[in-house]
Order: structure tokens, then C-alpha cells, then sequence
């Protein structure tokens, strides 16, 4: 019998972020999440989001033995921005049992229904910025730093119980282009630049990446607003995700493109890939992690992207392009192979196009269900 049970004390709260260790203990392709990440989003003193909108994590216990674990979240700004009427559910993990894992989204469902909502999808978090879509393609391949795994048969359990696609999200392996590329982009930037007059930012201090950091962050909001699901985040969210990416992040690898007014139109942002650092330190960084960490970020050969929002009126005009290019130049100065996506919605022509001159590997997807409650 499976029993669910509110996610209450410390103890819990420790079992809920290390269950996903234990589920997929010996598999190569399974990073594991930050540890001390992982412990501040499911607790509302330290999350900011918990303030913003409400939720409840769950365990499920079967023989005295954790087996599983869920979120439920509910974010009213995203029903009123987007219509419907849904609650949502996130940070999923269960073993290979069908009672588990419908008594789990059984008691997200319950969740949901004595909130009012008649609808329900995920996996999704509480802001655009926290961990979205199940991996339904990739199993094979090594994961993101800043990614869930998930197990082929969580798809399964999931279509089982009724659940259905509403969206995917596709990840790209993308190779560091070589000089023909790379000629051309810079042959296309300086085209771009001389003919409306914009300018490229890059970064080599901490401080002065730190400093442009917020109104990047309100430039992505409004770029994404009409993503699936997104909702701008609260400024006391954003100052959350500012503290936790942007000291990870090489100066480098930081692009701003401004219009001959001064105005920030665009920008760009990856870190290095941190996933092999995940994987030796287990995600704890002490005591010896920090080190791995810092070694990570001096010396790589694969970077992650994090980020890239373009000025809705400069969309189309060859910003990207810009981008592109100055962040191919820092990547082949610093020793860099290949860059893996971030999740790219796969009605989002845009993004996808900007990788049409490299060469991609689509080797990962991600998606997100609904099921009418």
C-alpha cells in the first residue's frame, strides 16, 4: 500500500531532495541537482516563490521506504496571462510501480480540485526559471547542470493516467562552427552594425556583468511573455535567480547588444557545462566541491546557454546574428567545443533558426502534460 504524506519537517524536506540519488544511483546520464539549490526551492523561508504563489510537496511511501515525490503549485498569473483553469506539478521522481505514481499525481489532482482548478499540467515550476518538461527523449544522453533526468517509464505511467501532450521542448549539441562559419557571421555582423548602428557589450569584470544583470532580466520577461506557461518573475524572484546563476558565470560568455540610442535590445548568457562537477561531488560542494567547481569554470570544452532574449521591434533585424558571433569568438579564445541548449520550445522558429549554419545534433526533448480533472 502507498502511503502520500505532506513534505512537513527537515527530515522530510531531506528526503525529498535526495530520493532522485537513490532512484537513479549507477546511472551515467543522471546529474545530479545542486544540493544546497535543491534544499532552498522547497523551502518557503529561503524561496522566494513560496511567497508569491502556494504549493505542496509530497512523498510517496510504500514498505516504510520513500518511492516518490512531486510538487503541487498553483500560479494564478499564469492563468490569467494564458487562460485556462490549471493547477500545476513539478520536481517529479517515482519508481516503476503504477500505484505509486498514481497515488502521487492522485494527490496533486486532489490538491488541485480543493483549490477550484479543473485542469492540471507539468511537469512545470513555479516561475519560467525553475525546472519545466519531462525528458521524453535523451535517456542516453549525458543531462543538463541545470536539468531534470527523468526514466523512459515516466512517460509511460504518466499517458496511462490520462495525461496528454500540450508542448515539447527540443535541446540541441551544438559544435563550435569553424572558420567558414565563422566568417560569415562576422561578415554579417559588421553588415548589421554599420547599417542601423548597434554595439555589441562584452564582459571581462564580475562586477559589470552584475550590474547589467536586472535589466537583462526584465528584457528576457518581456521577450518570453508569450511563451507557453511564462510568467514574469517578482523582483524578489529575480534577485533569487541573479544570486544563484550569475557567479557561476564567466564574464566571458555575457553579451549585450544596445541600439545608437544606448538601449539594451538583446542579450545572451551561458556558464560552463557544470554537469561533470555535479557528478563527481554528488551536488555538494563541500567540502571538496568548490574546488571541482572552480576548475570547471577556468577549464571546459562545453558551455551551457542559458539565456537569449532578443527586444520584441528588433526581432528579425539580425540581432541574433550579433550574438551569435561574439559568443563564438570568446568560446574559440577560451578552448570551448561545443554548447548544448538550453530547452527550446518547438513551435519557437525563431531560436531554432539560429542554428541553421551550425552544425546540431537534436539530442534531447522535453515535454510538458495536461489532463482535464
Amino acid at each position: 500500500m502507498v502511503t502520500i504524506k505532506k513534505v512537513e519537517s527537515k527530515a522530510d524536506r531531506r528526503e525529498f531532495v535526495n530520493f532522485p540519488d537513490k532512484l537513479f544511483a549507477g546511472n551515467p546520464h543522471y546529474v545530479p541537482e545542486l544540493k544546497s539549490d535543491a534544499h532552498e526551492y522547497i523551502d518557503p523561508k529561503k524561496n522566494p516563490s513560496w511567497q508569491v504563489y502556494e504549493g505542496q510537496c509530497f512523498l510517496a511511501v510504500k514498505d516504510g521506504k520513500t518511492v516518490g515525490r512531486i510538487i503541487a503549485i498553483l500560479n494564478e498569473r499564469s492563468n490569467q496571462m494564458h487562460g485556462g483553469d490549471y493547477a500545476r506539478f513539478g520536481t517529479m521522481d517515482f519508481i516503476d510501480d503504477p500505484e505509486v505514481s498514481a497515488a502521487l499525481l492522485g494527490a496533486v489532482e486532489d490538491w488541485a480540485r480543493a483549490h477550484g482548478k479543473t485542469q492540471i499540467h507539468g511537469p512545470l515550476g513555479f516561475c519560467d526559471s525553475d525546472p519545466e518538461g519531462l525528458l521524453v527523449e535523451g535517456f542516453e544522453e549525458q543531462d543538463l547542470s541545470i536539468t531534470p533526468y527523468a526514466a523512459p517509464y515516466y512517460k509511460e505511467h504518466l499517458e496511462r493516467l490520462g495525461y496528454v501532450k500540450a508542448v515539447d521542448w527540443k535541446e540541441y549539441l551544438v559544435s563550435v562552427p569553424g572558420p567558414e562559419v565563422r566568417d560569415k557571421l562576422e561578415r554579417l555582423s559588421e553588415m548589421i552594425t554599420k547599417r542601423f548602428g548597434f554595439r555589441v557589450q562584452s564582459f571581462t569584470r564580475a562586477k559589470d556583468m552584475m550590474e547589467i544583470s536586472r535589466k537583462f532580466m526584465d528584457l528576457t520577461m518581456d521577450a518570453y511573455k508569450d511563451l507557453y506557461g511564462y510568467v514574469p518573475m517578482q523582483p524578489q524572484q529575480v534577485d533569487s535567480l541573479i544570486n544563484k546563476f550569475f557567479p557561476l558565470i564567466n564574464p566571458a560568455f555575457v553579451k549585450m547588444v544596445y541600439n545608437k540610442e544606448g538601449e539594451l535590445i538583446a542579450g545572451g548568457v551561458a556558464m560552463p557545462s557544470l554537469a561533470k562537477t555535479l557528478q563527481r561531488t554528488k551536488g555538494r560542494m563541500f567540502p571538496f566541491g568548490w574546488a571541482d567547481m572552480l576548475h570547471a569554470m577556468k577549464k571546459n570544452d562545453r558551455m551551457e546557454l542559458l539565456l537569449v532574449a532578443v527586444k520584441k521591434e528588433y526581432q528579425g533585424r539580425g540581432v541574433t546574428a550579433l550574438l551569435l558571433s561574439a559568443m563564438v569568438k570568446s568560446a574559440i579564445e577560451q578552448g570551448y567545443r561545443y554548447a548544448e541548449t538550453g530547452p527550446e520550445l518547438e513551435t519557437n522558429d525563431r531560436v531554432q533558426a539560429m542554428w541553421k549554419d551550425f552544425e546540431t545534433r537534436q539530442h534531447r526533448r522535453r515535454r510538458v502534460y495536461e489532463k482535464t480533472l
